[in-house]
């Protein structure tokens, strides 16, 4: 019988089985599940970090009414503040007050 030289440079095809092939689609989703999991997780920290700076915009507000001392005064101070409309966002998310009867 003749010998085949095969080059040494020439790797062998192994044919897999279903059951590899399957766990390897298993993992697969598996690791892209979880990927999709921690953006997810990172989502409300990354809101809240583009967020804060519109949130500083009603805290410059309160500052004069939380440094009156007098409980009687300081309360109108807030009232007057609370009545006044939110800022509106650049893109107008907020929908005018007539719309729903404010």
């Amino acid at each position: 019988m003749p010998t085949i030289h095969i080059p040494h440079g020439c790797k062998r095809l192994v044919a897999r089985s279903p059951f590899v092939k399957t766990i390897e689609a298993l993992m697969i989703a598996t690791l892209t599940l979880a990927v999709l999991i921690c953006l997810a997780a990172l989502v409300p920290v990354v809101w809240t970090f583009a967020n804060n700076g519109a949130s500083s915009v009603r805290t410059d507000e309160l500052r004069p009414c939380a440094a009156i001392a007098d409980d009687a005064a300081r309360l109108p101070c807030f009232d007057e503040i609370a009545r006044r409309p939110l800022p509106h966002p650049a893109r107008g998310a907020n929908p005018p007050a007539e719309v729903f009867g404010r």
